[in-house]
């Protein structure tokens, strides 16, 4: 059962639906949990630290074979402990160019969690609000650009059949 509460929308793109809900995204069940993270998979705060405390440290063991990344990069990892099969950790900062997010490095982190759960047999992803947290993207401008990405890619050729959007 998935733990949101009842401020839950669903919207039907192709033959996917994308959700909007509050919640913990730690508590959902699905296959793929996205992670907003710094280039070198830090998990020091926000979603990073929350998944990484509920998931236990194989995340971070296994996180720290994919560093140093770029900002929008995507790696993946188990989700340890976690109700999933995999974390997609997307890069929100650049630590080694003091970078932070962007609506291009949001679009594109996005996407390629997308086509990675595509690549990988995903069903069910859930994202955050991508780069709102330390990054400090805004809020409003993070949801505008997620949601146009996943609306764009769900009404294409895909095995996606839920895209959860959880705000906490």
């Amino acid at each position: 059962m998935n733990h949101t509460t009842a401020r839950t929308a669903d919207y039907k793109l192709g033959d996917s639906i994308f959700r909007v809900t509050y919640g913990d995204i730690t508590r959902i069940q699905a296959d793929a949990l996205v992670s907003s993270d710094d280039n070198y998979l830090s998990m020091g705060g926000g979603v990073s630290l929350a998944l990484l405390n509920a998931g236990g440290e194989v995340i971070r063991t296994e996180a720290r074979k994919h560093v140093p990344l770029r900002l929008g990069d995507v790696a993946v990892t188990s989700a340890g402990a976690l109700r999933a099969k995999y974390i997609f950790h997307a890069v929100t900062i650049d630590y080694d160019k003091m970078t932070y997010a962007a609506q291009d490095s949001i679009h594109a982190a996005t996407l390629k969690c997308l086509q990675l759960a595509d690549t990988l047999g995903v069903r069910l992803i859930a994202f955050p609000a991508l780069g709102t947290g330390v990054a400090r993207f805004p809020f409003q401008l993070a949801a505008e650009v997620m949601t146009r990405t996943v609306a764009d890619y769900l009404v294409g050729e895909t095995g996606i059949e839920l895209v959860i959007l959880t705000l906490y």
